[in-house]
C-alpha cells in the first residue's frame, strides 16, 4: 500500500475541500453501528478524521478512540483538528501490517468509512483476520457515505486507486458469514453502503490458514 499511502499524503491538504462532509448521512450512519457510551473504538483509514466527532458524540467522554492510517499526512490534518477532543490516540501504520502483531487491546466496534476498497486483495483477509481486535459481541462495520456505483466510479477515473474497487454488499455479507460473524446487516442503495457483522463465540473457534 505504500504507493496509495504516498498519493493520500499528497491529497492530505486539500481532502477536506476535495472531499465534502455530508453530516446528515455520517449521523445516520453512526446509528446503524449502534454504538455504547463508554466503547472503545477503532477507526480504519480515519484520514482527515471525518468520523471522529460522530463517534465521540456516540460514545461519550468515558469512550477511547484509536484512529489508524497509512497516510501520515492525513493523519496529521486529523489530528490537528480533533485532537483537542479528548481521548483519541493516532496511529500512523497499515492495518494489515497491525493485524500481523499480537493485539494489546480489543475494540468494541471497529469501523472503516471510505477505506474498504484500499485493501485491495486483502479485503477477505482482512474480514477473517479482525476479530483478533474485536471484543466478543463487537462489531466489524464497513461504509461508504456514497453509493457502491459512486466508489467505483470515483475510483476508476484515478489512475492511483483504479483498481480498488467496493464490491456488492452481499458478497461482503457472505464473506463474513463465511468468517463466522453473525447478525449481519447491509445497505447498499443509492445514498450510502453499510455492511455490519457482530464476533461471536463461533468466529473465535474459525481456524485462519497457516498463511494468514
Amino acid at each position: 500500500m505504500s504507493t496509495e499511502a504516498d498519493f493520500f499524503n499528497s491529497c492530505a491538504e486539500k481532502w477536506d475541500v476535495i472531499r465534502e462532509e455530508n453530516s446528515m448521512k455520517l449521523c445516520q450512519l453512526i446509528r446503524l453501528i449502534g454504538l455504547q457510551s463508554g466503547a472503545n473504538v477503532l477507526d480504519v483509514g480515519s484520514g482527515t478524521g471525518v468520523l471522529l466527532p460522530y463517534i465521540q458524540e456516540a460514545i461519550g467522554p468515558q469512550g477511547k478512540i484509536t484512529a489508524m492510517d497509512f497516510s501520515a499526512k492525513m493523519l496529521e490534518k486529523a489530528e490537528d483538528k480533533f485532537a483537542g477532543l479528548g481521548h483519541i490516540s493516532f496511529v500512523v501504520c497499515d492495518i494489515m501490517d497491525f493485524l500481523r502483531q499480537k493485539p494489546s487491546v480489543r475494540y468494541d466496534a471497529v469501523i472503516s468509512l471510505n477505506f474498504f476498497p484500499h485493501l485491495g486483495a486483502d479485503k477477505r483477509i482482512y474480514i477473517k483476520k479482525m476479530h483478533r481486535l474485536i471484543r466478543p459481541n463487537g462489531s466489524l462495520v464497513i461504509m461508504h457515505d456514497i453509493s457502491r456505483k459512486q466508489v467505483n466510479a470515483i475510483h476508476g477515473e484515478c489512475a492511483h486507486v483504479r483498481e480498488d474497487r467496493l464490491p456488492q454488499a452481499k458478497v461482503v455479507a457472505d464473506w463474513l458469514d463465511a468468517a463466522g460473524y453473525s447478525d449481519i446487516y447491509t445497505l447498499d442503495n443509492d445514498e450510502m453502503y453499510f455492511v455490519k457483522g457482530i464476533a461471536t463465540e463461533k468466529l473465535y473457534a474459525v481456524k485462519l490458514p497457516r498463511e494468514v
